[in-house]
Formats: C-alpha cells, sequence, structure tokens
C-alpha cells in the first residue's frame, strides 16, 4: 500500500494523495509456480474512489499466464505492462523518488501502465542481454494491423537485472549500469488523419555501491512522439475505444534523477536524499516538475518514508506559466509471504 499527506502552501490545504493517486492506493496480489517453467501472477488495485454502488473502486490490474521455455525465451499473456520505457517498468512502488513520474511522457495504457496481449521476452548471456516485443490492443472488433506493436532492449555491462521489470534503486545490493530502448507503434483507425502512434525512448541508469561513501545512483530517460499524429486516441478499433491514458502528442520529453544513500543505518533504516526534475514538451504545452526528497528507507520498498518537496509549472509555449507548490509524506509498505 501507498498513502501520503500533502500540503499546498500557498492555501493551506491539506489532501490525503500519495502524489500518484487521491486518497489511498491498495495493491493485493497472490502469484506462484506450477511447474519450473508455468507460472502466474494476480494483482488487484483497490481505491478510495466511489463506483456507483458507493462501494470503493476495485479492479483487476495484473492477471498474467506466464510461461518459461528457456531463460532466453519467455511468454507472458493476458493483462500485463508491456514493452515500456523504464520509468514504467520500474512503477510507483519500485521508483527511486515518492512521485511517479508522468509529466515527461509516456506510452499509452489501459490502467497502471498495463494491457491487454502478449509478449516474448528473454535473458540473452546470462542476462547481460534483455528483450521485450510486445502486442497488445488485440480485441475481436479489430484486424491485427491495428494492434499497438511494442519492443524493449537492455544492456546489462554490470550486473545483470535478472527479471522482467526493472528497478529504481537496488539500495546498494547490484552494482548497475544499464542502457535501455523502447519504441511503440500503433496504425490509426481507417479513414481517421493523423491518428497514427510512432514514440521512441531511451533510458539508462547507474548505480555504484562506494562502501564507506555510500550508494549513488543516477537515472535518465528521454521520450520522443514527434511522429505520433494529434488525433491518436488510444485502443483504437477496440471494444474499450476512448479508455485509458494516452498523449497529448506530438512533443518530447525526459527527466533526470539522482539520488545516495546512508553506508550505515540511523536508527532502523538509512537516509536517502533524492531530487528528480521532468520536462515535457506536448502539444504546444510546456510542463517542468521538480522533486527534492528525503527517504528513509527501513527495508527496502517493504518498508519505507518519504518527506518531499514538489514545485510544478505548465503553460503554453512561450506564454506564461501556472505554478505550485507542495510538501508531501508519503508512507509505503509491502509484504509477501
Amino acid at each position: 500500500m501507498r498513502t501520503g499527506l500533502s500540503l499546498d502552501p500557498s492555501s493551506g490545504t491539506l489532501s490525503l494523495n500519495d502524489g500518484l493517486v487521491d486518497q489511498l492506493q491498495v495493491r493485493p496480489f497472490i502469484g506462484g509456480s506450477l511447474t519450473p517453467h508455468v507460472g502466474f501472477w494476480l494483482q488487484f488495485e483497490i481505491g478510495a474512489g466511489s463506483n456507483p454502488s458507493g462501494l470503493p473502486s476495485f479492479a483487476i490490474l495484473d492477471a498474467i499466464a506466464q510461461i518459461k521455455f528457456v531463460d532466453e525465451f519467455q511468454l507472458w499473456v493476458g493483462q500485463h505492462i508491456p514493452a515500456q520505457d523504464r520509468n514504467n517498468m520500474n512503477g510507483p512502488f519500485f521508483g527511486n523518488t515518492w512521485n511517479f513520474a508522468v509529466a515527461a511522457g509516456g506510452y499509452p495504457f489501459d490502467m497502471g501502465a498495463r494491457d491487454r496481449g502478449f509478449t516474448f521476452w528473454g535473458l540473452v548471456a546470462g542476462g547481460r542481454f534483455k528483450y521485450h516485443l510486445s502486442v497488445v490492443d488485440l480485441q475481436p472488433t479489430q484486424s491485427i494491423e491495428h494492434a499497438r506493436l511494442a519492443g524493449r532492449i537492455n544492456f546489462h555491462f554490470w550486473e545483470p537485472e535478472n527479471f522482467y521489470y526493472s528497478s529504481g534503486t537496488y539500495f546498494g545490493t547490484q552494482d548497475i549500469l544499464t542502457i535501455g530502448a523502447a519504441f511503440q507503434t500503433q496504425k490509426g483507425e481507417d479513414g481517421v488523419s493523423d491518428d497514427d502512434l510512432l514514440g521512441f525512448s531511451i533510458d539508462g541508469m547507474i548505480e555504484k555501491n562506494l562502501g564507506g561513501a555510500g550508494t549513488w545512483t543516477a537515472e535518465a530517460s528521454y521520450f520522443n512522439f514527434d511522429n505520433t499524429g494529434a488525433n491518436y486516441v488510444g485502443n483504437q478499433g477496440t471494444l474499450d475505444s476512448g479508455y485509458g491514458v494516452w498523449g497529448p502528442y506530438p512533443g518530447e520529453g525526459f527527466l533526470g534523477v539522482v539520488s545516495w544513500l546512508t553506508p550505515e543505518k540511523i536508527g532502523v533504516g538509512k537516509l536517502q536524499p533524492n531530487v528528480r526534475v521532468q520536462y515535457g514538451d506536448y502539444a504546444d504545452v510546456t510542463s517542468i516538475v521538480f522533486d527534492a526528497g528525503l527517504a528513509y528507507v527501513v527495508d527496502g520498498f517493504n518498508h519505507k518514508y518519504h518527506l518531499n518537496y514538489r514545485h510544478t509549472e505548465a503553460g503554453p509555449n512561450g506564454g506564461d506559466k501556472t505554478g505550485s507548490d507542495a510538501i508531501q509524506v508519503g508512507f509505503q509498505y509491502m509484504m509477501a509471504n
């Protein structure tokens, strides 16, 4: 679960907000292996927002059948995160700062970066090279030529990240130097102009445990959607047409993150100051987001706290920007048996 408090100093408004969703975010999950080569993963999202019945919202986040032929060739089928940029492969629970980055840019998705379809992926040369090839937006109402195609490659020059996703930090347990790239493309609906999707991103991360000097981490990403049409709409031609998150396009953006983790515990945890900058220039609107935070890490991603200052600015290119500030306190707890 993630939850937090956000204070707007200018208005004195205090809200229950974890920097991604209002009120509360809880994700129950269950997974396992049926055989050494067959597994599954189910994850749900419970929010405090009410549906028409007045009850809390409840949604399926992941529903994945997992088949491992060999390390180099594996298959995931169902609702999952397809080939994406590193930021989305980390997700909010495994990022290196408190707020999830959304201003720099991102690929379209149904919910929580997830889509329905399948992904072939693999770990080559002991995980030094990792790839993802995805086909999503598969529905009986559209032909395969309108499906969304995605790909991602990772080169791990130091220690490999030997799992499907990635992580914003390893808290000094691994030395990481990874360069990655991703793309997504989709043909728009027939008879509609300027509605094709074509985007790519390049990202990298370095993390080095320097012993008594602590652990240093830096991450950077660049997004380019200059060749995506302004009329692109997510899930075009599918049963979920118009649903999900996409754009605005066209445009480009980037983000950068730097953090340092103390070598020794202070009390029951370690301190981790961190800074992140996001810049997005999409549909003639410029967004800038600056975060400066201090994490108290008790047990990695399973138990940590954040104190964060956030400044945001947004407005038309060449025009006046409106800004806001917030002071945030975040709580994250995870447990698995």
